[in-house]
């Protein structure tokens, strides 16, 4: 009914707005933003942020200084595409307990490979 109500019936664009709708966080709220409105951005999940510190790419445990950090490594036109990929690396591949760094096709460039 919020949606209808005060957005009249479309769902907003803006971060500010999607995270002023009831159940919806950052993660959420940007996935809408770039699968639906074609924004360019970066979804920060628990597979992110554990693959972005392997790699070197950011110390940080805050969603937005790795936002930040990632944002400054990447151009922009990737950062969506780039989201998904971690996101699925991370449950395929470098998954937390036991990472198959084997079988990964970046571990010559990751500082944290067991390779």
């Amino acid at each position: 009914m919020i949606i209808i109500d005060q957005h009249n019936g479309v769902v907003p664009y803006s971060l500010g707005d999607l995270l002023g709708l009831p159940g919806i966080g950052r993660e959420t709220a940007k996935c809408i933003m770039g699968e639906i409105y074609n924004i360019p951005t970066i979804v920060i999940d628990t597979r992110m942020v554990r693959i972005m510190k392997l790699l070197g790419l950011t110390k940080s445990n805050d969603p937005k200084k790795i936002e930040s950090d990632i944002m400054g490594a990447f151009e922009k036109k990737v950062w969506l595409k780039l989201s998904h990929l971690i996101n699925d690396h991370g449950r395929a591949v470098c998954v937390e307990r036991i990472p198959h760094c084997k079988a990964c096709v970046i571990n010559q460039l990751c500082p944290s490979s067991y390779v």
